[in-house]
């Protein structure tokens, strides 16, 4: 890491995103593998417009606003939404706290 992220800002933006991703580096850690079974999940994807937060946030604007690093909506056991954000994807390692 070459940031500056230290353990006193580890959790603090903007040091969190890199962080989140080594979060190794800075503290003791347990990796938890994923299993090898495919999600029995399915995807459906629906369309959120209109969607409106209290403090009128459209889905994109909350997102950005709470700083969301990837989030999954489930309806009805389905996937209806997926989305990753700041350098996350599907397959990225993350912290897990915040879940």
């Amino acid at each position: 890491m070459s940031s500056g992220v230290t353990l006193a800002n580890w959790r603090t933006a903007p040091f969190n995103i890199e962080a989140f991703h080594n979060i190794e580096k800075i503290l003791p850690t347990q990796v938890v593998q994923k299993g090898d079974k495919k999600s029995s999940l399915e995807h459906q994807l629906v369309a959120f417009e209109g969607f409106q937060t209290q403090g009128d946030h459209d889905l994109a604007s909350f997102e950005a606003a709470s700083e969301t690093d990837g989030i999954i909506v489930l309806y009805q056991g389905k996937i209806v939404y997926e989305n990753y954000r700041r350098d996350n994807d599907a397959s990225s390692k993350h912290i897990l706290m915040s879940l």
